[in-house]
């Protein structure tokens, strides 16, 4: 619900109606949306092996994603890209900027334009960040 309110061209009023929002993020950009990662939520799979378990298997994982989607839709390689994400997006994030970088660095498959990242209430240190809610 968080991720349609956010991005959609509608929004609900004070009275629970929709109505059109004056800004949108796709009147100048293009978004590409990946939903949870591999093993989480509704994401079930048969190959358990396939699971990650740390930023690095994962971020690999979404630079061939990316790899493939620029592969397919060449049309978009030259624009600026840019990683958002919220909440353990703060893991995900930097990682997946930190293997895009190197992959642009060594020339490895198609060169990502990465301009930054931003991440919103981000979790990068649980036993830190979640101290004043446990005794």
């Amino acid at each position: 619900m968080k991720l349609i309110s956010q991005s959609d061209h509608e929004r609900l009023n004070l009275y629970y109606a929709p109505e059109m929002k004056l800004f949108v993020w796709d009147k100048i950009s293009n978004l590409i949306y990946v939903d949870q990662l591999v093993g989480i939520s509704f994401n079930n799979m048969s190959v358990t092996s396939d699971l990650r378990h740390d930023e690095a298997g994962v971020s690999n994982d979404l630079y061939d994603f990316l790899q493939a989607f620029f592969k397919e839709h060449p049309q978009f390689v030259k624009n600026d890209f840019y990683i958002t994400g919220e909440s353990y997006a703060g893991h995900y994030s930097p990682a997946l900027a930190s293997r895009i970088h190197s992959g642009n660095k060594t020339n490895e498959g198609i060169l990502i334009n990465l301009k930054g990242f931003a991440i919103g209430n981000s979790l990068t240190k649980l036993e830190i960040q979640y101290g004043d809610y446990a005794p």
